[in-house]
């Protein structure tokens, strides 16, 4: 099924720091039909998917190419694009700290700055998806967040990262930052649905985040809920597509089997082969329900997903599991097939 433009430009622009090869799939199925603005969003979209992946040459081509396309409809569009060419290549992050400190002196100009710091932002966009990813590119991966949404969680931290920075409302700095971002629009709203950001004039971070970017390590809950990593089993043939499908779409993995016949250590080594973990959510004596979105939020600081045994939590409502996969990709393990509906899982996996 052919997707309209603007769903496909809006879904690479988001894939295209985690997901590069899905969304260099997704762009190359696009048919511009020599539509000078299709052209020009495809160039660029195909100029960032490269950069992600080291393809430095193709990278500064199709930027160059990119911003000739824009160069009438857009002239100041035009030059930024044609400056991220000239910067090419860029370095990957040497640190956690580093990587941190330039996405708070962008969110300080954005908001002291006359005009928004455009190529300086697509630069750090880059630098945080080359491998090795620093903490804020994980961040990215890890939630597949867009590049508007990574800027949005940072001007919402700055106020507690940064000495003396003032706490504003949101409706003062969303619009800077957004001006600071050539790649998809987007609101803060699907940040506070993930739980890393919480209600408030200011949005404030969640703290587990916070702890987090301050290097926290501990995934004890404080509410009941223990997170203990399952050890993957051996790698099922079709783990790439596997996780693919989780991963990308964003939806619950369904693995029925009997318990002893491998299905969490099948599901763990599916994320392992991208390099993610399984956390089983063990629950308290007192906790059901209420944690779980924090836990699903904690399994994904912590690089990895949120397995629910069924055999264990009992049964499920399928509004509950839905809202838990609109926070992160959702595991769910049981003995027989449960009733989930079929457009919310990636797939139903029954491991020999």
């Amino acid at each position: 099924m052919l997707l309209e433009p603007e769903v496909v430009w809006d879904r690479a622009a988001r894939l295209a720091a985690w997901a590069p090869d899905e969304a260099r799939e997704l762009l190359m199925d696009a048919s511009p039909e020599g539509d000078v603005l299709d052209v020009a969003r495809l160039a660029e979209l195909l100029g960032r998917v490269f950069a992600v992946t080291g393809a430095w040459d193709l990278a500064t081509t199709a930027l160059a190419d990119a911003a000739a396309s824009w160069q009438d409809l857009a002239p100041a569009r035009a030059d930024a694009l044609a400056a991220i060419a000239a910067a090419l290549p860029v370095a990957p992050f040497a640190s956690d700290a580093e990587a941190l400190e330039a996405e708070l002196v962008l969110v300080v100009r954005c908001l002291t700055d006359d005009e928004p710091p455009v190529v300086e932002r697509a630069l750090v966009e880059l630098r945080r998806a080359q491998a090795p990813r620093a903490i804020t590119g994980r961040l990215e991966a890890t939630f597949g967040l867009s590049p508007l949404e990574v800027a949005y969680v940072m001007a919402a931290v700055a106020p507690i990262l940064l000495d003396g920075f003032p706490a504003v409302p949101a409706s003062a700095w969303a619009p800077r930052i957004a001006a600071s971002c050539l790649t998809t629009t987007a609101s803060p709203a699907r940040l506070l649905a993930l739980g890393l950001l919480q209600p408030g004039p200011g949005l404030p971070p969640a703290p587990a985040l916070v702890s987090w970017l301050l290097g926290r390590t501990t995934i004890a809950q404080p509410t009941g809920i223990q997170l203990h990593r399952i050890a993957p089993g051996a790698t099922p043939p079709d783990a790439d597509a596997l996780a693919v499908r989780l991963l990308t779409d964003r939806r619950i993995g369904v693995v029925v089997g009997p318990p002893g016949s491998g299905r969490a250590a099948a599901m763990a080594a599916i994320l392992a082969h991208r390099g993610g973990a399984l956390f089983e959510a063990h629950v308290g004596a007192l906790v059901r329900h209420v944690a779980l979105t924090g836990a699903a939020l904690e399994a994904r600081l912590h690089g990895g997903l949120l397995a629910l045994d069924l055999d264990a939590w009992g049964p499920l409502d399928a509004d509950l599991l839905g809202a838990l996969a609109a926070v992160a990709p959702l595991v769910v393990i049981a003995s027989a097939d449960p009733a989930i509906p079929e457009e919310l899982r990636a797939f139903t996996l029954t491991p020999l």
